[in-house]
Parts: structure tokens; C-alpha cells; sequence
């Protein structure tokens, strides 16, 4: 893929590719490779002051080490910029040591090369293995960074033990790693983790409850454990001692990309 920039005043290369919403992490990546990087033309080997109306040019060359390999994908949006997958419970999002090539991101990039697309993976939210939804793969180093710098709105749907005696609440516990370094759990110590809930539906005979969740900020197993915080553990959560039928689904995001200034909003 190549981005294409042109300089609308006099500035150093820096200042143009931030301007263009590339994060830092990324603007570091590309000058430190700037044989990727072509001015006017020219490989871009040296500082140089951009002119106004220079040309710049960036060759984005993916590398994964991740195997393409076979494998279903519910294909719920698709454009140029990225792809959203409807992920089923018990795939990985990326491969691990125990499951090398049978992870989602295996399959989308099956998906890549059999349409002749040269990208490589980016992940802009990780979902749990157990956990189903939506899943959003950019299609360049450049969208993912962009994506970086968006706020996305994320609600999912579990069901918990029990009945609710608040049935719209705000849970704020920061959340720290536990000593088996797995799990997670309510910490003074911990980041600071906020979200949102809200009671869908109610089992009095079978003692649960569908809940609503937002998430303000994205911490490691967040709903598992302020859920858990509040007594009402996710149904059939084994990593933290449930049994049944587990269900967790991210089943809406919406956002506004900055690239063309599109509201997006999905749902299943």
C-alpha cells in the first residue's frame, strides 16, 4: 500500500506526517526505515526541510509471521480501509503456541491472499477466545494507527448469576493482575477501569439476568471481573470458578473514522 502526502507549507517531515494523524509510534517505525520513504521522487536518505507542494510518498511493506490458513469468516462490513469479522466463541482472535493456525487472524489472511491483497494483520480490538462479536481488522499499518487515536464505542450482552438489585449502575473498581499472572482481580493498585451496565432481561425461575455492558476503558478480562466484584459472576466464566453455559458477545461498536469523517455503527 502507499500513502501520498502533499506538503501545504513549508515543514520538516515530521511535523507533515502528524499532521496526517500518524501516531508517533508509527512516524518512529517509518523514519527509522527511510528507505520507505521517497520525497519528490527521491528515496528519502537525509534531513530535509519539505518545500510547500512537495510530494511525499511512503511504501508500506506488510510482514507477518502469521500462516494463512483456511477457515470460515462471517463477514459483516468490508471497505478499503478495514473489515469487521462476527467472531464465534472458542476461536482465538491471534495465534498462540497451542493454536499456531487455527486463530481468527489465520483466517483472515487466508481471506487476504486469496483476493490478492498484500496485508498483513492488525487487530484493533481483541476479543477472548470464549468471547464472540465483533471484531475489526485494519488494513494497513496507517488505518490501524488511525484507529489508535478513535474512540470507539463497544457494548456487549452476557448473562450473569442471579438478579440485579441495581438495574442500570457504573462500576469503577480498578482491576490488577493476580499472582498466577492469568487472572485479574479488584485492586486500590490496579488501572483504572470503568463500566457501565444495564439489566436487558430478567430469569427469576432460573436465577439470571441478560446484561447490557459499555466499556470506558479496556482493561484485561474487565467485565469478568467487575461483574464478579458485584456478585454477579458471567455464567459459565470456568477462569473464575462459574459453571454453565458461558455467554459474552460484543455485539455493538460504532465510531467515527477521521479518515473520511464516516460514522460507522455495527450490530448483531
Amino acid at each position: 500500500m502507499e500513502l501520498i502526502f502533499v506538503a501545504e507549507r513549508d515543514c520538516d517531515l515530521k511535523t507533515l506526517l502528524t499532521e496526517n494523524r500518524l501516531s508517533k509510534r508509527y512516524i518512529n517505525k517509518l523514519l527509522s526505515k527511510k528507505s520507505n520513504i521517497f520525497i519528490n521522487g527521491q528515496v528519502y536518505l537525509y534531513s530535509y526541510n519539505l518545500k510547500k507542494g512537495d510530494n511525499v510518498k511512503i511504501i508500506q511493506k506488510e510482514q507477518t509471521n502469521i500462516v494463512p490458513a483456511f477457515g470460515d469468516l462471517d463477514i459483516v462490513y468490508e471497505n478499503d480501509l478495514f473489515l469487521v469479522i462476527n467472531k464465534p466463541s472458542g476461536i482465538a482472535v491471534i495465534p498462540t503456541a497451542m493454536h499456531y493456525k487455527s486463530s481468527l487472524s489465520n483466517r483472515v489472511l487466508y481471506y487476504f491472499n486469496q483476493k490478492g491483497l498484500d496485508i498483513g494483520i492488525h487487530v484493533v480490538n481483541r476479543l477472548d477466545k470464549d468471547t464472540s462479536g465483533l471484531v475489526i481488522f485494519a488494513k494497513s499499518n496507517y488505518i490501524h494507527s488511525l484507529f489508535a487515536d478513535t474512540k470507539i464505542i463497544k457494548k456487549y450482552r452476557c448473562y450473569v448469576r442471579g438478579i440485579l438489585k441495581e438495574k442500570i449502575g457504573i462500576i469503577t473498581s480498578k482491576i490488577a493482575k493476580s499472582k498466577d499472572g492469568i487472572k485479574r482481580e479488584i485492586s486500590e493498585n490496579g488501572q483504572d477501569a470503568i463500566t457501565r451496565y444495564k439489566v436487558i432481561e430478567e430469569d427469576t425461575i432460573n436465577n439470571k439476568s441478560l446484561v447490557e455492558l459499555q466499556l470506558e476503558t479496556g482493561r484485561t478480562h474487565q467485565i469478568r471481573v467487575h461483574l464478579k466484584s458485584i456478585g454477579h459472576e458471567i455464567i459459565g466464566d470456568r477462569l473464575y470458578g462459574e459453571s454453565g453455559d458461558f455467554y459474552l458477545c460484543s455485539y455493538y461498536l460504532s465510531f467515527k473514522f477521521p479518515l473520511d469523517e464516516k460514522e460507522y455503527v455495527f450490530e448483531i
